[in-house]
């Protein structure tokens, strides 16, 4: 009987994964743009495994899966361009944005097409290049 109750716990936890989406614990930089004529937002996140979701209606739809390096290298990036510090709330007509969620810091900065941030825009460009390749 105990053997049959573990096994339904653990097939409903398989089934129904915990959605990190908005956990606060989870290791992940989430990136994408909102506003425009239709006002959608378009939301990605890629997680410290490599896995790269679109985000849509609170879900996960998985995009793909890119080498530990790729992820390195955009850790890299914004670890070396000061990102943690970076405070920039500048929304406009389109805003693009970038969150990155680590143990030790949450932070998220958004811009619209008049900031003139380079080093932001840069990584923005390579992590949407992620999506483009797949999608």
């Amino acid at each position: 009987m105990r053997i049959m109750i573990i096994s339904l716990v653990l097939l409903y936890s398989f089934a129904f994964p915990e959605k990190p989406v908005n956990d606060s614990k989870t290791d992940r930089i989430s990136f994408g743009r909102t506003g425009g004529f239709t006002n959608m937002t378009v939301e990605y996140a890629l997680f410290g495994n490599g896995k790269v979701y679109r985000v849509k209606d609170n879900e996960l739809v998985k995009v793909c899966r890119i080498k530990k390096e790729r992820v390195s290298e955009i850790e890299c990036s914004i670890n070396c361009n000061g990102f943690r510090d970076l405070a920039i709330n500048e929304p406009g007509n389109m805003t693009y944005f970038i969150k990155v969620v680590k143990p030790d810091y949450h932070n998220e900065v958004r811009w619209s097409d008049n900031d003139q941030n380079l080093q932001l825009k840069a990584l923005y460009d390579s992590l949407m290049d992620i999506v483009k390749e797949k999608e």
